[in-house]
């Protein structure tokens, strides 16, 4: 009896025991208290620190001067490496620290004070960096034992929107923007660059990709985005969509031009979800798509494109091949025509399913140059033309309401958008037909970038 009740006791010790020890276990720990008291010391601007460094090789910052600014961007998507970017609400500072995983001490929306004496000032690309030590000409990250020395941290919390520039047009952008937070209105990746990887990871050995922002007031004008391969988000695609981006700005100088940057924190900073500035769905599949970048030939050679035809009609020209710049396009002219001498040619797309989708929308640009009027470009759809013939005219064909460039006297304008035109009144199969007619001496008009969408 006396060992049955001996071992009842001990069950209950043991059970008692490990009730004891599983109630006092957390499966979730408490986040560290992010929240500090602001030490107030004194500080300079950045702006003053900045012009610390004139020109040349990197500086040693001998005064004994402190810095302050509130984390704008940190490395938490792998996007950017080992460097924070501050924000004192008028200028900004990348600041280079030797360690990962840099968010959790420095987390966005963080004050903190830099003390800068011992600390150096240098370029990479034309842009201006603090760091911990000088490696020649290149400026290194602040060792990671040495963080609490030169760092000391500030209150969490701090909304951003007082630190957001937002910016409506890429020229607008200068070195007054350097390492700030940007928002960049109206803004979309470019045909090239919407909807596909953000770096290039896709090749033998992935790479950081170069994917670029254009704004709908200049599509001419372009922003790099250049995104990590070894980022958080490298594999997703990018967003087809227009709106609102925001990042950080940056420049890179390998010559006397610099290039204009923007470095993304998160895939979180792109707002694009709205129409483009064509006028296009950004959730629309593409049916047809020519940018001409793939023309081989020659500035001024006769249009070869596979399943498109090519034709004249009246005084033997037929569209060219316009190549300047970067810029590949095609161009109807009349410069090897007499003088009041007519020509009428005509560029006639690839055979269009229209039942296959609904929605379906009609987008290209075009630019015009030479203007001496004497000249028309308009663009038709058929849904009787046969894909073969050569006298186009024959059939019937019916003009679409598109917006088409005007140029001046001599050179060229800009390339402007033809608008959003609906097709969804069509069915079954169609052509595009672009014509361009005209009496010698006649505007030139170049056209790019046709697309049909649809839903």
């Amino acid at each position: 009896m006396i060992a049955k009740l001996n071992k009842l006791i001990m069950l209950i010790l043991v059970v008692t025991a490990f009730t004891s020890v599983t109630s006092c276990r957390k499966d979730k720990f408490d986040d560290p208290n992010q929240v500090t008291e602001d030490p107030n010391l004194d500080t300079i601007s950045i702006a003053r620190l900045r012009a610390y460094y004139t020109s040349g090789s990197p500086i040693t910052i001998n005064d004994d001067v402190t810095i302050a600014g509130v984390v704008v961007a940190n490395d938490i998507s792998g996007n950017i490496f080992e460097e924070i970017f501050i924000d004192d609400g008028d200028r900004a500072m990348p600041v280079m620290i030797n360690r990962s995983a840099l968010y959790g001490d420095f987390p966005v929306g963080r004050k903190i004070y830099i003390k800068c004496k011992g600390l150096v000032l240098g370029t990479y690309g034309g842009f201006l960096q603090l760091g911990g030590y000088a490696n020649g000409v290149s400026v290194e990250g602040i060792p990671a034992n040495l963080i609490t020395k030169y760092i000391v941290k500030g209150p969490t919390g701090y909304d951003l929107t007082p630190f957001i520039q937002t910016v409506t047009s890429v020229n607008d952008l200068n070195n007054n923007f350097h390492g700030r937070l940007i928002k960049l209105v109206n803004a979309e990746f470019d045909d090239a660059s919407a909807g596909v990887p953000f770096a290039d990871v896709n090749l033998p050995v992935p790479t950081t990709g170069e994917r670029y922002l254009r704004l709908c007031n200049d599509i001419s004008k372009t922003l790099t985005v250049r995104n990590s391969a070894y980022s958080k988000f490298a594999f997703k695609n990018t967003p087809k969509g227009n709106g609102a981006v925001y990042g950080i700005y940056t420049t890179f100088s390998s010559g006397f031009t610099p290039e204009k940057q923007l470095l993304l924190r998160d895939i979180t900073d792109l707002e694009l979800t709205e129409f483009r500035c064509d006028g296009s769905n950004p959730n629309a599949v593409t049916i047809l798509q020519q940018n001409f970048n793939a023309v081989a030939d020659a500035n001024n050679a006769v249009l070869s494109l596979t399943n498109w035809n090519n034709i004249n009609e009246v005084g033997g020209n037929k569209f060219k091949v316009a190549k300047f710049s970067s810029v590949i396009c095609a161009k109807a002219d009349v410069f090897s025509i007499s003088s009041g001498n007519s020509s009428t040619q005509w560029l006639i797309s690839p055979v269009i399913n229209l039942n296959a989708t609904t929605t379906e929308t009609l987008t290209f640009t075009t630019a015009a140059g030479f203007d001496n009027g004497g000249a028309t470009f308009k663009a038709y759809i058929s849904t009787d033309y046969d894909g073969v013939s050569t006298s186009p005219q024959s059939f019937t064909w019916t003009e679409l309401p598109a917006t088409i460039a005007t140029g001046p006297g001599s050179g060229f304008g800009s390339f402007i958008s033809s608008g959003g035109i609906d097709l969804s009144s069509y069915s079954g199969n169609a052509y595009i037909a672009f014509k361009y007619v005209a009496t010698s001496p006649a505007t030139t008009f170049e056209i790019d970038d046709i697309k049909i969408t649809g839903l």
